[in-house]
């Protein structure tokens, strides 16, 4: 997925920004794109930290 902006409006009040909730439900997309990416790094440190050499950590990126 990509980023989703946030149409805010030309001038405040002007009504052609996005609704407030869909302008939410775009911020929960990008939070939870983030939440994802970060759930995976920290899955890739635990798999370097147990690691004992470069072939072991191919091995054990190639279960996944």
């Amino acid at each position: 997925m990509s980023k989703q902006t946030i149409n805010i409006g030309t001038t405040p009040n002007d009504r052609t920004g996005d609704q407030l909730r869909n302008a939410f439900d775009k911020v929960n997309q990008n939070f939870n794109e983030v939440y994802a990416l970060s759930v995976g790094v920290t899955e890739l440190k635990a798999i370097v930290a147990a690691s004992t050499d470069f072939a072991d950590f191919q091995a054990r990126i190639e279960s996944m």
